[in-house]
């Protein structure tokens, strides 16, 4: 009886994932691509050549975050293209570069710099504020 159970268990398990509805689990790294950026790019590895992506994600097939991935590129208006992930999701970029698919840079993004000159007359138009307003304080005492 106990065997019967165990068989039963192990034939009705081999059919659940034999199911066309039970998709293998693969792993992509995709790169949305503009649909008008056609230009291709020499930032690649070794001068190769390379399309600048709108976005770059890692996600698993038919799951929530790859159709999350899918809808933004439909909204940006661009084409998906994906490839299967080779390591792990933080090496996507490097492996869709090797694709010649160039990602944007992620990560905070550095706050613009101001020139000397720019700092220089804002210092000095501080000053100058500073000095009118010391004064109109001192008039109306």
């Amino acid at each position: 009886m106990r065997r019967a159970a165990i068989a039963v268990v192990a034939v009705l398990s081999v059919a659940w994932v034999a199911t066309a509805g039970h998709a293998a689990i693969i792993p992509f790294c995709c790169a949305c691509l503009a649909e008008s950026a056609q230009q291709p790019d020499t930032g690649g590895p070794a001068g190769k050549m390379s399309i600048p992506a709108l976005f770059c994600a890692a996600a698993i097939n038919e799951s929530p975050a790859y159709q999350a991935i899918v809808q933004r590129c439909d909204d940006e208006h661009g084409s998906l293209q994906c490839i299967a992930d080779k390591e792990t999701p933080e090496t996507c970029p490097a492996q869709l570069l090797e694709e010649g698919f160039a990602c944007p840079a992620t990560g905070p993004a550095a706050a613009p710099a101001l020139s000397p000159l720019v700092l220089g007359l804002l210092a000095l138009g501080l000053a100058g504020l500073g000095v009118r307003l010391t004064r109109r304080i001192g008039r109306a005492r």
